[in-house]
């Protein structure tokens, strides 16, 4: 790699430094900001490190302070903890502040290493103990690709338990709501697939290379890449501007969801009811209640409508109609309501030049928040696209 190249990768990086950190400036002192911003910010705080480790690396400036080296160790063992817990403040999960306390103790490693650090080495014995000259390049020591291999392994675990909850996320608001499409976090899912990409990549190029020329610009560059992803996904989704407040009518915030357990998302509903109070009789009963809501109720193609707001149209409560569902129908909440929206959009579809609709027009009068939505909706209930239905009906 030449030194235009080098020069580029260190500007960027140096750009991308500043900007996380007024970012957490910014995050730290809005207005109305609430436990996800301080977890963003304290997040890409620290993950600003890997672009501050590779200019003092590009630079030499890490040689002459060289524990430097482990004291940013000891911040980059918080990336994966605030990541998670990134995670699950973005899901609605509350009182996270004293949980994040128990996992502190992935800073007892990295401060027991500097500590002996401090201890037995001086100087240049540091550089020497992270960093092997060769004739061409500077290399990493043994000692240094495990402790970095350590760093990757538990950054991955965390990613993975982050996975998990979206997972669960994702059946609950199913549970709640009828639209999940501004709240389904998605787009935090495809950014922790990013994420485990980097360690897996960063992992070989450690390990087998083992060149610190080659892992500084695959660093610098992949870590640049994950930070634009990072910020405009955050700016996209209105985390870093809007108030932190719950979800509500067509805020982009997560909902405040209850407590389930966690082994609950997996179990039958047969099988997760067998305690319940609710009778058979009685489960009957109120299916078919909620039957004629579906079938007569104009606020079934409401976009907004939640599993709160039904069971109050039907004098319910939440808990004893989400039952209901699940028993009766087999379904959960999200499924039953679209699966009614769809039935209806089928027969709106038959009649599409006499009611002078668009496709389009007639997945919003369903209920469906976007074109998007109503799509993916129909293609998954009736196998066909509007188009495809509109077309087969047109042959019949």
């Amino acid at each position: 790699m030449n030194s235009q190249n080098l020069d580029f990768s260190f500007y960027l990086s140096l750009f991308c430094c500043l900007h996380l950190w007024l970012l957490c400036l910014f995050l730290a002192v809005k207005k109305n900001k609430g436990i996800t911003d301080y977890f963003l910010s304290a997040f890409l705080f620290c993950f600003s490190t890997i672009h501050l480790q590779h200019i003092l690396l590009q630079t030499g400036y890490i040689s002459h302070v060289p524990f430097l080296d482990p004291v940013m160790g000891i911040i980059l063992s918080l990336v994966g903890p605030l990541f998670y817990f990134y995670v699950r403040s973005m899901t609605g999960e509350q009182n996270l502040v004293q949980k994040l306390k128990a996992h502190l103790v992935v800073l007892i490693p990295a401060t027991i290493h500097l500590c002996y650090l401090l201890i037995t080495k001086k100087g240049m014995q540091l550089h020497d103990y992270y960093y092997k000259a060769t004739d061409d390049t500077a290399q990493y020591t043994l000692i240094n690709v495990l402790l970095l291999m350590a760093m990757l392994g538990y950054f991955f675990f965390y990613l993975i338990h982050s996975i998990l909850v979206l997972n669960r996320y994702a059946k609950r608001i199913k549970e709640i709501y009828s639209n999940i499409e501004k709240i389904q976090l998605n787009w935090l899912k495809d950014l922790i697939i990013i994420l485990m990409l980097f360690a897996c990549i960063i992992a070989p190029i450690t390990i087998l290379v083992a060149d610190t020329h080659i892992s500084q610009l695959s660093i610098g560059y992949f870590s640049t890449f994950i930070y634009f992803i990072i910020v405009y996904k955050s700016l996209n989704y209105s985390v870093v501007f809007s108030p932190a407040i719950q979800f509500s009518g067509q805020n982009t915030h997560p909902p405040v969801l209850p407590h389930h357990a966690d082994t609950e998302d997996t179990v039958p509903a047969a099988e997760r009811y067998t305690k319940s109070t609710l009778s058979n009789e009685q489960v009957e009963e109120y299916g078919h209640s909620v039957e004629i809501f579906l079938v007569s109720n104009h606020l079934l193609y409401d976009q907004n409508l939640s599993l709160k707001q039904m069971a109050g149209a039907l004098k319910m409560q939440p808990h004893t109609l989400s039952q209901v569902i699940n028993r009766y129908y087999n379904k959960s909440f999200f499924e039953l309501i679209n699966s009614f929206r769809i039935e209806h959009a089928k027969k709106q579809l038959v009649q599409i030049t006499k009611l002078n609709y668009t496709i389009e027009g007639i997945g919003y009068s369903c209920g469906f928040g976007s074109k998007t939505a109503f799509y993916r909706a129909f293609k998954k209930y009736t196998g066909l696209t509007p188009t495809e239905y509109n077309a087969y009906q047109a042959t019949q």
